[in-house]
């Protein structure tokens, strides 16, 4: 409580008195605390504003920290992308070339493959040619081929023909061996047969005569 005639002042918390005389000073005095007690209660509001435009400043400090982090990375994966960019520029320019040279490449491929394409169809009409006198020739060997069988089987005979004509002539000389010794034997016997027969004979003859002339004297 403060006496009548005494002033508090709001701030420096000091107490004096104020003439009694002075209501123009009064008055005025408490215009200005009246005043004062608005700007305090302004300045309260405005510290609060404060208060929250800080945590608002700070909040916006985080969120603008943290989009810094974010643009440092967006930097970061853009310098990465500018690079794969140039790179794949780079491959680009590279495989168009090469598609260009793959192009070409293919192109002269495909002359190729018409040029060849002419050349086996001449390739397979002589090869047809050549399989049609393959097959002329495989029936000649075949033919002759039976032949040979036929005759490696009558040169076996032949062989086995001359085998035997060779032991028929052993055998033939033998018998004629044989039968030139039997035959030689055969004649001595003869000889010798004829001989006594002819011995006989003349011996039969005499005594026949003898016989006969005994007979014609006794007829006589």
């Amino acid at each position: 409580m403060i006496p009548a005639g005494w002033y508090l002042h709001p701030v420096t918390k000091e107490v004096f008195r104020i003439p009694g005389a002075n209501l123009t000073l009064l008055a005025e005095l408490q215009r200005a605390e009246r005043r004062m007690y608005e700007l305090q209660s302004l300045l309260e509001n405005k510290t609060a504003l404060l208060a929250s435009a800080n945590a608002t400043v700070a909040q916006l400090n985080e969120t603008v920290a943290r989009l810094k982090a974010v643009t440092a990375q967006l930097n970061s994966t853009i310098a990465r992308l500018n690079a794969a960019l140039t790179e794949a520029r780079g491959e680009a320019a590279k495989l168009s070339a090469e598609n260009k040279a793959l192009r070409a490449q293919l192109e002269e491929l495909n002359t190729t493959r018409v040029r060849l394409e002419a050349e086996v169809g001449v390739y397979r009409s002589q090869l047809e040619i050549l399989r049609a006198e393959a097959d002329a020739y495989r029936s000649r060997l075949e033919l002759l081929s039976a032949v040979e069988t036929q005759l490696a089987r009558l040169t076996a005979e032949n062989q086995a023909l001359k085998a035997q004509i060779a032991s028929m002539n052993k055998t033939l000389a033998k018998l004629n061996e044989e039968y030139a010794s039997q035959t030689a034997q055969l004649r001595h016997q003869l000889e010798a047969w004829t001989r006594a027969a002819w011995i006989g004979a003349a011996a039969g003859a005499a005594a026949g005569a003898a016989a006969t002339a005994i007979v014609f004297r006794r007829r006589r």
